[in-house]
């Protein structure tokens, strides 16, 4: 009797573990991007890595963007960043691909020159960007569709998310998915 009573509160126990962990893994992800899909994008108005300034409207006019949010310093830049500059390689002449980082033109240039990332990028030195979409960590990727609304976020640059945006970026392209090689991404959601 006593065995059994100890094996039903370990399973038991076991079980409320894995329930906080998926609790706190979704919790996780909420609470690195505040924003929803749905909600109406914070008003963009700012200087990019082109020389010009860009709106929401003047990014969307094509199309969807996809915001790919960077820290000019994070330990994970060498790891993640590769993935998204195969992405950017794979669909950045069909879709509309811009970073948003937390420096100015020096501290862009420098994070280019290291990283590689060829895309525009939107310079938000002062966070207002950062903090209006409620970014708390680097790498989500925020797709804000034609009528200015958040569409999808992709949380992170683990295998999942990755491959959710090559999905996400060849169908709105209108192209074939292209193969594009994630060994090396972690298996679980990860952010810088």
């Amino acid at each position: 009797m006593m065995r059994k009573s100890l094996t039903v509160y370990v399973a038991a126990g076991a079980l409320a573990c894995l329930a906080i962990a998926c609790a706190s893994q979704g919790s996780q992800r909420s609470s690195v991007v505040g924003a929803k899909e749905g909600d109406k994008s914070f008003p963009i108005n700012t200087l990019s890595s082109d020389g010009k300034t860009h709106t929401v409207k003047s990014l969307t006019e094509k199309g969807p963007v996809y915001l790919l949010f960077v820290k000019e310093q994070c330990s994970a830049n060498p790891y993640a960043t590769p993935f998204f500059v195969k992405i950017h390689d794979a669909y950045g002449k069909n879709v509309n691909f811009v970073g948003v980082i937390n420096a100015g033109k020096q501290g862009h240039a420098s994070w280019k020159s290291q990283f590689k990332g060829q895309w525009t990028t939107l310079l938000d030195p002062e966070k207002k960007i950062i903090s209006g979409f409620k970014v708390a960590r680097s790498t989500p990727v925020i797709k804000i569709g034609r009528d200015g609304k958040v569409e999808k976020i992709f949380h992170g640059w683990g295998q999942k998310a990755l491959k959710q945006l090559s999905v996400d970026m060849a169908k709105e392209a209108k192209i074939a998915e292209k193969p594009i090689d994630l060994s090396g991404a972690p298996a679980r959601t990860q952010y810088g």
